[in-house]
C-alpha cells in the first residue's frame, strides 16, 4: 500500500495537484513507518527494486513477441 500511496504523490505533483516538499515527504515516511512497523525506505527500496526486475523481463518478452511488428515502416 505504501507503494500506492507513493505513486499516487507522484501523479498528483505531476499534475500540480499537490506539493509536497522533502520534509513533508520524510514525515509522511515517518508516520507510516510508525503506524505499520515497517522500515518505509526499506520498503519503497525493495519495490522499486523489483518493479525495474519486472519491467526488463517485460520489455524482454514484448520485444521477443512483438518486436518485429513494431520495427520499421509497417507493410502495405
Amino acid at each position: 500500500m505504501l507503494w500506492r500511496l507513493w505513486r499516487h504523490i507522484e501523479k498528483m505533483e505531476r499534475l500540480g495537484h499537490l506539493r509536497l516538499d522533502t520534509k513533508e515527504k520524510n514525515h509522511l515516511l515517518k508516520a507510516y513507518g510508525r503506524a505499520s512497523g515497517i522500515d518505509p525506505g526499506k520498503a519503497l527500496a525493495r519495490k522499486a527494486r523489483m518493479g525495474l526486475y519486472c519491467h526488463r523481463i517485460g520489455a524482454a518478452i514484448d520485444s521477443i513477441l512483438y518486436g518485429s511488428k513494431k520495427q520499421g515502416k509497417p507493410p502495405r
